[in-house]
């Protein structure tokens, strides 16, 4: 079984795509240290030293929205073409106008399926490879959700 797809890569996209890498648990971890840092700083120091942990936890978000506008414009000059996806029983590949990656489902250390995307890391590299639902059919992307879980379900036994 071979899914393929294709999708026009646009800012917001690349937003949600960026954004679908935190988790949940990830967010939680992120808002009780700096919470934990916060209220550490008024007891022991004074409001002072306080609000500068506060001015770090609010700029988290900025940073990050920064961070996303500058890889947008590193392959905004990408994105006149479709993107391509292959989703198979024996590999993911992403082929965009300046590269084709293939990653073989052995080299997958983690799949994910979220909302908007699938997320795959590889183990070697521990590089990440995206691919977006809506490059995919609604049937396509069951099919998907399937073989990701399938692929998942052996690495959460580990």
């Amino acid at each position: 079984m071979t899914l393929t797809g294709q999708v026009r890569m646009t800012y917001p996209l690349l937003r949600r795509l960026n954004y679908g890498t935190f988790t949940r648990r990830g967010m939680a971890i992120i808002v009780v240290i700096e919470a934990t840092l916060v209220l550490a700083s008024v007891t022991t120091t004074g409001l002072g030293n306080a609000a500068t942990w506060l001015a770090c936890a609010v700029g988290i978000f900025p940073i990050y929205e920064f961070l996303i506008r500058r890889s947008w414009l590193r392959v905004r000059h990408l994105t006149d073409q479709p993107w391509h996806y292959e989703v198979s029983d024996v590999h993911v590949s992403v082929t965009t106008p300046a590269t084709h990656v293939v990653v073989a489902w052995a080299e997958i250390s983690k799949a994910r399926t979220a909302r908007h995307a699938w997320y795959f890391r590889t183990a070697s590299s521990r590089a990440r490879v995206t691919v977006p639902r809506s490059a995919f059919s609604p049937d396509a992307q069951s099919e998907i959700d399937a073989l990701v879980a399938a692929h998942a379900a052996p690495s959460r036994a580990r």
